[in-house]
């Protein structure tokens, strides 16, 4: 379950915050601790490449995508590598995608996740 805060910063701008936390539908007294959005983020990029193990198997329109961020990282840096730009992409969309593309996303991983004490943990399903 996630939680939207706004911090007000000397110089008036907003800074935007986003909280996830237990939702107790199964264990009302669950006391895990709330995690940061970019804490989730963090966690999730440099696994994601494990996560999806086929790219044959992803959505047409994710599949698309990742090819045009490809393409756009090697004309800017021809020497990124391709395991590499697969976490670029997911960190990319995590942190300043639309909320079709990260549905999309999350859409197309072939696991259980569970976060407990701040981590994530995975387990693949077939």
């Amino acid at each position: 379950m996630g939680e939207e805060k706004y911090k007000k910063l000397k110089n008036c701008k907003k800074k935007r915050h986003v909280y996830y936390r237990c939702s107790r539908q199964v264990d009302y007294y669950c006391t895990e601790p709330y995690v940061k959005e970019d804490d989730i983020v963090d966690g999730l990029s440099p696994i994601y490449n494990k996560l999806i193990q086929n790219s044959d198997s992803l959505e047409p329109g994710l599949y698309n995508a990742i090819n045009k961020f490809k393409k756009m990282a090697k004309i800017y840096n021809p020497d990124s590598r391709n395991d590499k730009l697969l976490s670029d992409y997911t960190r990319y969309v995590l942190e300043s995608g639309t909320y079709f593309e990260k549905t999309r996303l999350v859409r197309n991983i072939n696991a259980d996740m569970a976060l407990t004490q701040k981590h994530i943990s995975i387990a693949h399903t077939s």
